[in-house]
């Protein structure tokens, strides 16, 4: 490292010392030791010796002083440039005041007044046409750089180039270093580099496309693969025959992805770089086709029913030409009463949420049928009975856009079985009840169900009873279009008790009748006698009577018209008495 211990130069008889014939490093050696001290005066001697000791004659081409000319051949070419300006010398920079405090990229990297430093770091210098590296050489100097090696790292064009470098007045290798104000002192100097010559730049090549085919409306994506495509600029860049691409971007140099415009027929795509156009050949070829003619449809099988999944199947389709990579969607709608579960298809990506969603692809499908989409839905409980859902298919180079509805019959889930008529009968037993069991079915919606199966079912034993239709204790029957289900006439068995149930199922719904079976009447017996009871069963019971068998029929009376088991009591004028239930 250099150190100096202040930026004042030296005095006049330090100064003299140059003009006695001593050499200019040992003048100013003693000049610091007069005005700086022994210590830094022997730290710089130490310095130039070892720096001597290395050093190596400068081997290049010589500037003049403050300019120079040189060449290159091909990318990575190194030319060395020899210093003879003693201000180029403790170092250059790359513009004016780019820095302070003797701050000087090139030779004299970093520092201060005073304190110097000098790495010799390599600088990079960009030009709108090519890259040079600047690597500063510590040569014979005693400190900065008398050399400089240029190298080529890249070019994007071919013809001259130059670069503007800088150096102070006020810093010299040769003098004291640097001083007087701040760096880079009081006069920036110029140092230019002409570049004479830059190697030629290769046209870029086209060696495919994809697609190589499009509408003529335009818009398809294209990707286009060569060589030699970065810098490419400009609306001219790219060219489907004489007309300028849309859109592209420069991906790498060897990849362009460019909108086509509209056009017809068959075309090169060409690539303009640095004023130089790709070659053509079939490997470019563009054909403009008529748009693509879009159709869809929608299907399903079968019928949907409530509270279940349903699926339909989407088919898109093409006539005239093929589809473009432009995007594809069909974007369906879904009626109330079912919602979007989920949709698949080769090629196409879907989503979806309550009753609208959409599929896209950019995969072009060929004339004829596209894949297909499976549509998963979800039925709502209490859906209409009548739905349609629909799909509409846009993109892919196409100007129509078709719609496709798809109507939908959902069948109904009775969700209720209601009593409508025939609960909470009595009938003697073996005799029917007098009102027919019946009920009304309906969905969760409330809307009432045609032909739904209705199982009556009375009691396997016990107090029961038997319908007419079949004469068992169960009958199925289906409800009629206001939704009602009516079982055949149901007789009580021998057997009294109840009340009992007789139960309505449809689906899971359920309704309960409650009935009960009487026990029948006794049989009344009939006498002639003129005794005060008359027994009418085959217990004992008796009625009990007054009267004689003497005289007209008036002349007999009941004591009781009714007796506990009901019914009522006449004696006819032959003195029969005789029960009737």
């Amino acid at each position: 490292m250099l150190t100096w211990g202040s930026s004042s130069k030296p005095s006049l008889a330090a100064r003299s010392v140059f003009a006695s014939g001593i050499s200019p490093a040992l003048g100013r050696l003693l000049a610091l030791i007069r005005g700086r001290g022994m210590l830094a005066a022997l730290t710089i001697f130490a310095f130039f010796a070892m720096a001597g000791a290395a050093s190596a004659a400068c081997s290049g081409v010589t500037s003049n002083p403050h300019d120079v000319s040189i060449s290159f051949a091909s990318v990575g070419d190194k030319v060395s440039i020899c210093l003879t300006d003693d201000h180029a010398v403790w170092g250059l920079y790359p513009s004016l005041g780019i820095a302070s405090n003797y701050n000087a990229p090139i030779g004299n990297s970093t520092g201060t007044q005073g304190h110097e430093l000098f790495s010799y770091a390599d600088y990079v210098y960009t030009t709108s046409k090519a890259t040079y590296k600047l690597h500063p050489v510590k040569g014979a100097a005693s400190f900065g750089a008398d050399e400089v090696q240029v190298t080529l790292q890249s070019r994007s064009a071919s013809g001259t180039d130059s670069m503007n470098l800088y150096s102070s007045s006020a810093c010299t290798e040769s003098g004291s270093g640097c001083g007087g104000g701040q760096f880079p002192g009081t006069t920036d100097t110029l140092f230019l580099i002409s570049v004479t010559s830059l190697p030629a730049v290769a046209a870029p090549t086209v060696t495919s496309i994809s697609p190589s085919s499009g509408t003529t409306a335009g818009g398809t994506s294209v990707t286009i693969a060569g060589t030699g495509f970065n810098g490419t600029t400009g609306a001219g860049g790219v060219r489907f025959g004489s007309t300028n691409a849309t859109t592209y971007a420069v991906d790498s140099d060897i990849q362009i992805t460019a909108t086509a415009p509209a056009g017809t027929g068959t075309v090169d795509v060409t690539v303009t770089n640095n004023s130089q156009t790709s070659a053509t050949s079939s490997a470019d070829h563009f054909t403009y086709v008529a748009p693509p003619v879009l159709g869809v449809s929608m299907t399903h099988s079968g019928n949907a029913t409530q509270g279940a999944a349903f699926a339909y199947t989407i088919t898109p389709s093409t006539t005239v030409s093929a589809t473009s990579a432009a995007t594809v969607t069909a974007a369906f709608s879904l009626p109330v009463g079912m919602t979007y579960s989920s949709a698949s298809g080769t090629n196409w990506s879907c989503s979806g949420s309550g009753q609208s969603g959409s599929c896209t692809t950019t995969t072009p499908f060929g004339t004829g049928n596209g894949p297909t989409i499976t549509l998963n839905v979800a039925v709502a409980p209490a859906s209409p009975v009548s739905v349609n859902a629909s799909v509409t298919l846009s993109g892919g180079g196409a100007s129509n856009s078709p719609t496709a509805t798809d109507p939908t019959t959902v069948n109904q889930v009775p969700a209720s079985v209601t009593i409508t008529a025939g609960n909470g009968q009595s009938a003697t037993v073996n005799n029917a009840f007098a009102t027919a069991l019946q009920v009304t079915v309906t969905d969760a919606a409330s809307v009432v169900i045609n032909n739904a199966s209705v199982t009556f079912t009375a009691p396997a034993s016990g107090a029961s009873g038997t319908f007419a239709t079949g004469g068992t204790n169960a009958q199925t029957v289906s409800s009629n279009a206001s939704g009602i289900a009516t079982a055949s006439t149901f007789t009580a068995n021998g057997t009294a008790g109840g009340p009992y149930t007789v139960s309505a199922k449809s689906g899971s719904a359920t309704a309960s009748f409650s009935l009960t079976n009487t026990a029948a009447a006794p049989t009344a017996t009939s006498t002639t006698t003129t005794a005060s009871s008359v027994a009418y069963d085959s217990i004992g019971n008796s009625i009990t009577v007054s009267g004689n068998i003497s005289g007209t029929t008036t002349g007999y009376s009941v004591v009781s018209g009714t007796t506990s088991g009901g019914g009522t009591v006449s004696i006819d004028a032959t003195g029969v008495a005789t029960y009737t239930p």
